[in-house]
């Protein structure tokens, strides 16, 4: 049977037809439950097909990608991305995830993989926050667009976030090659709404890590904050434009370092900061 999955990453649709149910399968890793407040201005039609030992992946009758047993995210959800990110223009990327405070407050948390932006936000989901994404940003000066993806776990960060471990049993997941997997969930999972829209935000906070020590937060000058987010971004652009982007953000927003023992603890330095 002939199967058509849908996915719409900002203003790109995506459908993906398959006559596979391994391949759908392991879409599901992909499928998104956001209501995403933009408008739909291109729409992409992709055909995953069995050659033998492998699968290929057509656009308009060409071949886009090859790939082997288990391999469907990884061959097309870079070229989603591509296509999404260049329908906006290609504005620059930030490694941050955004949300929103129940006072209202909107906020990005950026920093290197590893600080403990995703452990932070999956508890925000638990205390009443409304998480956007968790891992990349499109800015374009003090306009700043979640960029929709599920949030993902690995299986031995598990451990970190028992709420989600609960769940782990009815999530989609891939094998990441190195003995364990790695789980995608929504807000939606854990009884949260899942809105994504453009907009400013009213503080940004780069995250290091301290994990088992102290929690501590800083007021920081634009200029450290500029500095520390030029390390975490990309641009196509100019690096003349690329650099006036973050700085018209942080030019609009409080800026602090958020040095990361716990969650609980980092999450009380964020609430504190935003009063």
């Amino acid at each position: 049977m002939r199967l058509t999955l849908s996915l719409q990453l900002l203003n790109c649709v995506f459908e993906i037809r398959t006559d596979s149910d391994a391949i759908a399968e392991d879409l599901r890793y992909l499928l998104l439950d956001a209501e995403q407040k933009v408008p739909v201005t291109r729409r992409i039609s992709y055909d995953v097909v069995r050659i033998g030992d492998a699968y290929r992946v057509l656009e308009n009758g060409h071949v886009v990608a090859e790939f082997g047993e288990g391999g469907i995210v990884d061959a097309l959800y870079p070229l989603m991305c591509v296509a999404a990110i260049r329908e906006r223009g290609e504005p620059a990327q930030i490694h941050a995830g955004c949300a929103r405070a129940p006072g209202g407050s909107r906020f990005l948390v950026a920093g290197a993989g590893g600080a403990g932006k995703t452990t932070l936000f999956s508890y925000m989901l638990t205390q009443g926050y409304s998480v956007e994404s968790d891992d990349i940003c499109l800015l374009d000066g003090t306009v700043v667009t979640p960029f929709p993806r599920r949030f993902h776990v690995k299986g031995p960060g598990l451990a970190l976030l028992p709420e989600i471990a609960a769940l782990a049993p009815r999530l989609p997941s891939i094998d990441s090659g190195r003995g364990f997997r790695i789980y995608s969930y929504s807000p939606r999972d854990v009884g949260r709404n899942w809105v994504i829209a453009p907009g400013p935000v009213d503080a940004v906070f780069f995250m290091v890590p301290n994990h088992g020590g102290r929690t501590a937060i800083d007021a920081v000058s634009r200029v450290e904050m500029v500095s520390r987010l030029m390390q975490q971004g990309r641009s196509r652009n100019t690096v003349g434009k690329w650099i006036e982007d973050v700085c018209r953000l942080v030019d609009t927003s409080k800026c602090f370092v958020l040095t990361n023992g716990d969650r609980e603890s980092a999450l009380g330095a964020i609430q504190q900061a935003l009063e």
